[in-house]
């Protein structure tokens, strides 16, 4: 694989990652405009959100979690969609 090539697929494997982030800092919105905020989920949400902004900054070129990170976003993201 050329260098372009794993620089184009680590750029999409971060893509998927900052969709993944998106959901989880509009759901953490959505939680804290409610009345009576559950403060445990909105907890729940901040630990996934800081874990994936982690993973995506230690995803280097030719990383070989590269497919394995995706499939698992992609999965979560797709989740998130149905239940939405």
């Amino acid at each position: 694989m050329s260098d372009a090539d794993q620089e184009n697929q680590l750029a999409a494997v971060q893509a998927v990652i900052d969709v993944w982030e998106g959901i989880l800092q509009a759901r953490i919105r959505a939680l804290r405009s409610e009345v009576s905020p559950d403060q445990a989920r909105i907890q729940g949400l901040q630990r996934q959100l800081y874990a994936a902004a982690n993973e995506r900054r230690s995803l280097v070129l030719g990383d070989a979690r590269l497919p394995e990170v995706t499939a698992r976003y992609g999965v979560l993201i797709a989740q998130a969609r149905q239940e939405d």
